[in-house]
């Protein structure tokens, strides 16, 4: 057999192994972007989804203080406004459901972020002044930006600032859209 017509042989047989090869890695890369990018955009749910949640049991917790004081005690506040109740035991379950959702997605740091969040406005009906109230929801707050924050980072989201406008820029579109 003449050397040329084996190296052509050989050469064929690579170009045509080379991009059946690649095409391969290729698709299984493609694959594994497309899950990757589809788990980030569940995270984001969930985390975002958790957010309004423990904002709302939050809320919720924040109410049921101000009616019992209102009121004068648990028992008159469940008696007198039993949907204030149903209100905090609805959030709460509603925010817990959330957390396992998180805590099932997520690094065991932004768990925990997660877990203070909702401990912080189960301890609100503890509060004995206006002031602790005011105290923990405040701090309740800030646990929750400081989650979303975390969470931001974690999936790669980072915030973004709107770029600033000149008082010029915005009053000429306002007149522009006239």
């Amino acid at each position: 057999m003449d050397s040329t017509v084996v190296a052509a042989t050989v050469g064929a047989l690579i170009g045509a192994a080379l991009p059946v090869l690649l095409g391969l890695w290729k698709t299984r890369d493609d694959a594994r972007v497309q899950r990757n990018e589809e788990l980030r955009r569940r995270r984001t749910e969930v985390y975002m989804a958790f957010c309004g949640a423990a904002l709302d049991y939050r809320r919720a917790a924040l109410n049921q203080w101000d009616v019992r004081a209102r009121l004068g005690g648990k028992e008159a506040a469940a008696r007198t406004e039993p949907a204030v109740g149903e209100d905090v035991r609805a959030t709460r379950a509603t925010a817990w459901s959330r957390y396992y959702e998180v805590f099932m997605l997520s690094s065991d740091g932004l768990a925990a972020a997660a877990h203070a969040c909702l401990q912080g406005a189960a301890d609100i009906s503890g509060a004995t002044t206006k002031q602790g109230r005011e105290a923990l929801g405040t701090e309740i707050h800030d646990r929750i930006r400081s989650f979303a924050e975390m969470a931001a980072r974690y999936v790669g989201t980072p915030r973004q600032e709107l770029p600033e406008r000149s008082p010029d820029a915005s009053s000429r579109q306002a007149g522009s859209a006239a």
